[in-house]
């Protein structure tokens, strides 16, 4: 017989992060900023930023605030 743990809003705490997070839905190419990392890169609704790969170590990516050219926040 299966039993089953029931998780809903009355017994479930949301967790909040304080440090500062970019997050990458690899399946829909969805990027997603914390409050923290917005603050920290001084972001809001309808900034614009690029993705920067280091070409001489590639595991290193950056975020930059642009005013064209950029993905709309």
């Amino acid at each position: 017989m299966m039993k089953l743990k029931e998780f809903n809003v009355e017994n479930t705490v949301t967790q909040r992060n304080y440090l500062p997070i970019v997050s990458i839905n690899q399946k829909v190419g969805l990027f997603n900023f914390n409050k923290s990392a917005c603050e920290l890169m001084g972001l809001a609704d309808n900034d614009q930023v690029v993705i920067l790969q280091d070409e001489n170590a590639p595991e290193n990516f950056y975020i930059e605030k642009v005013s064209k050219k950029g993905f709309l926040l």
